[in-house]
């Protein structure tokens, strides 16, 4: 008898996880591992050289790791990093070419590297669905076109950030009428784009968005390397060997770990908000668990940069947050009205209501 796996990923088999892929017996996906000690020393050295933007590539790298990692959030019944990560830059910055580096990794040469956003709603979320335990790529988050388009653009942003955030998509009938199982969704979504308007305070919150600068990306030779050679696979191959190998330490530890840095985190920011604090949290759980996986590859790092790196971002997140706040829209409203002479204050609610105040 044989068993085979129509599934790249995470999975229970025999009481263990194994991340099943290509590259195992009895396994078809469209993910596949390969690591090569030689190409594993080479990825970080010509990582990091491929933007000035240090601190934001160093958040991009913990998202994509943070891809595999969630599988054990989950059996650990703890939130974690549920954010889409979006990359805002001007057109031709090379925000795309950075993201694709690393989702294209895990991919066999004809994989598909991304969601196609003119998709349906419903197509996005089984793709979703079945790209757990890897990065996946939105490229061009926005429609630009008719007011129709538009709508449409941002119910689709919404949907994606909801499930991401939530960690579920909503529930599906199956042919005999029942309800599907496992609508559970774990993973990561990277989302590059001009411009980020998600209209709401609680859609950012579902986010982490870097903004890179015109100019900041560079399309050097190290950026070519990453493009060209298997490095990249070979370097997150590791982490995944490393995650599998590591799993019975992982899983016993997690929710202390994540306990410590939500203690760091409200020690920092003591009145923010509970989905920005495990976000951060858990930034600094991944920071930890790569940190570690480096000095089991003997690769070089700097603890300290990694940290001080997500400290950064996520003060930058919060002049985000508090901009898009109900307090303040309602502020600059006011402001507006005031500079431009057109506020009128209503006496009552029905004059509110039947009038132009």
């Amino acid at each position: 008898l044989r068993k085979i796996y129509y599934f790249g990923g995470w999975h229970n088999v025999d009481h263990r996880l194994v991340f099943l892929h290509a590259g195992k017996k009895n396994v078809f996906s469209d993910i596949l591992l390969s690591v090569k000690r030689e190409e594993v020393a080479h990825f970080l050295p010509n990582y990091w050289q491929i933007s000035s933007e240090k601190d934001k590539l160093n958040i991009l790298l913990l998202y994509a790791l943070w891809a595999s990692v969630a599988k054990f959030y989950e059996l650990s019944n703890i939130d974690g990093l549920r954010s889409v990560l979006y990359i805002s830059a001007p057109t031709g910055t090379g925000k795309t070419t950075v993201a694709k580096v690393l989702v294209k990794a895990l991919l066999k040469p004809d994989g598909k590297v991304g969601l196609r956003f003119d998709d349906t709603n419903a197509s996005l979320e089984e793709s979703l669905i079945s790209n757990k335990d890897r990065p996946v790529l939105v490229d061009d988050f926005y429609a630009k076109g008719s007011k129709y388009e538009d709508a449409v653009a941002r119910s689709k942003v919404s949907n994606i950030t909801r499930i991401v955030g939530d960690g579920a998509v909503k529930g599906k009938m199956g042919p005999d009428r029942k309800p599907l199982p496992d609508r559970k969704y774990r993973g990561a979504v990277i989302a590059t784009g001009e411009y980020i308007d998600l209209n709401t305070q609680s859609s950012y919150l579902r986010c982490w968005v870097m903004n890179f600068p015109a100019k900041s990306i560079f399309f050097n030779e190290s950026l070519g390397v990453l493009q060209k050679t298997s490095i990249a696979k070979s370097f997150l191959s590791a982490w995944i060997a490393y995650l599998e190998k590591e799993q019975v330490g992982i899983c016993e530890n997690l929710a202390h770990w994540h306990d410590e840095a939500i203690c760091q985190v409200r020690k920092r920011y003591p009145k923010e908000y509970p989905r920005f604090q495990s976000n951060v949290a858990a930034f600094l759980v991944l920071a930890r668990l790569f940190c570690n996986f480096c000095q089991i590859w003997e690769l070089p790092i700097d603890s300290g940069s990694i940290i001080s790196s997500i400290w950064k971002e996520a003060d930058e997140q919060l002049i985000l947050l508090r901009e898009v706040s109900p307090e303040q829209l309602f502020k600059n409203a006011v402001e507006e009205a005031l500079d431009n002479a057109y506020l009128r204050i209503a006496s009552n609610e029905d004059s509110f209501k039947n009038n132009e105040y």
